[in-house]
């Protein structure tokens, strides 16, 4: 892939398209509509590059927490589908937590902050 990535969580799968969005109903019709992609935000909540993506799933496939096979789209094409192990899963909760953490103390932060008269 050659443009970035939009990722998307459906029913505890993560499905990623090549440009936007708009693309997921396309290369996954059985998950996704139209409607679904109208339905949902005009730009990606996350991007990722294609020179970030796989030398992270690369490093998490080797720590043992994805595991990969490769498959066919629901449009005929060969893909590589990741799964978390259950260390993975492990992992993700220990993951989210330090992440509620951080969030909670930057959000308190915030509300703290004084008010800039600018």
């Amino acid at each position: 892939m050659r443009q970035p990535v939009a990722l998307a969580w459906h029913n505890g799968r993560l499905y990623a398209a090549m440009n936007s969005r708009d693309s997921l109903d396309t290369l996954y019709p059985k998950m996704f509509t139209a409607e679904d992609n109208a339905l949902g935000p005009s730009e990606p909540m996350l991007q990722v590059s294609q020179g970030a993506l796989y030398p992270a799933l690369h490093r998490l496939e080797q720590q043992g927490w994805i595991r990969a096979e490769w498959g066919t789209t629901d449009v005929g094409r060969e893909a590589k589908f990741y799964e978390l192990t259950r260390a993975g899963r492990t992992q993700l909760k220990k993951e989210l937590a330090q992440w509620e953490r951080l969030s909670s103390a930057m959000t308190l932060a915030i509300k703290l902050a004084p008010e800039s008269d600018s």
